[in-house]
């Protein structure tokens, strides 16, 4: 019995670590037997198109698996292939326990408040994007931090509704 439970926390400390990598412009299918052996699951080649296949849950076999991944406690990460740029939703960087990446391999982060604070500002990594709703506004110590920072500001195209 010693051996069996050796064997599964050998598997599970190996799970841990390990990555894979899905082009989403790629596959068309996703072995879930990979989930299974992999924690940090990363999904490339997306693009607005395929934010808007997110946003709106559509049942495509990439959206699928990275339901999947999730289920299975997978760190799920999306790297763009385009550029940030208005049409980047901030309700979809909040709404899923997803790290989002830029093209460039930059963070993107969001906010729920009317009012962004430093405090919130010194929480993202140096050089990252915020992309916010329109009408989010930032405070002067917040404006501070993200010119300190190097931190890139986008606004959306959608308009902010307190949550």
């Amino acid at each position: 019995m010693d051996a069996l439970v050796k064997l599964v926390l050998e598997r599970l400390e190996k799970r841990m670590t390990s990555t894979v990598t899905f082009i989403v412009t790629e596959c068309n299918t996703y072995d879930e037997h990979i989930l299974l052996q992999n924690q940090l699951i990363s999904f490339t080649g997306v693009d607005y198109g395929h934010i808007r296949e997110l946003m709106s849950d559509t049942l495509v076999p990439w959206v699928v698996c990275l339901h999947r991944a999730l289920a299975y406690d997978c760190e799920v990460t999306i790297r763009l292939v385009v550029p940030v740029t208005s049409l980047m939703s901030p309700t979809v960087i909040l709404d899923w326990p997803i790290k989002f990446l830029d093209k460039s391999g930059r963070t993107i982060y969001a906010c729920h408040q009317a009012w962004i604070t430093a405090s919130f500002v010194r929480s993202c990594e140096s050089q990252s994007i915020i992309v916010i709703y329109r009408g989010q506004r930032f405070t002067m110590v917040a404006r501070d931090e993200i010119e300190r920072l190097g931190i890139t500001i986008i606004e959306g195209n959608e308009k902010y509704a307190s949550r």
